[in-house]
């Protein structure tokens, strides 16, 4: 093995070791994951998240389709629900070792024909 997988593959162990992953093994269902990170106060933050998601799209889409057109505090806490969904479900471990990874692509030339920039 080269040095340098050796040292990609050192790091990659140690930040299994500090990082937790964002995606893991579905317990019941087979090669299906579940995002760890993911969670919420109770049911009625829960309706909070999927309503605030589906009005964001229908006003995205077209607003016209929303019987009453929601205030702009109501609008404001749509948005933040809906950055509070997004913020929970961003990979969090994993990041942090996509730098080793592509450090060590470049160092191997692995990705030269896509340096073109």
């Amino acid at each position: 093995m080269k040095k340098s997988e050796e040292e990609l593959l050192s790091k990659l162990r140690e930040g299994a070791k500090t990082h937790h992953p964002t995606l893991v093994p579905h317990p019941f269902y087979k090669d299906k994951f579940q995002v760890s990170f993911f969670y919420v106060e109770d049911h009625i933050e829960l309706m909070l998240h999927i309503q605030a998601l589906l009005n964001i799209c229908i006003l995205a889409m077209d607003s016209s389709e929303l019987v009453k057109r929601p205030s702009p505090e109501t609008l404001e806490l749509y948005v933040r629900q809906v950055l509070t969904l997004a913020n929970r479900l961003l990979p969090q471990g994993e990041t942090a070792l996509l730098d080793d990874v592509n450090a060590f692509f470049r160092n191997e030339e692995l990705r030269k024909h896509m340096d073109k920039t």
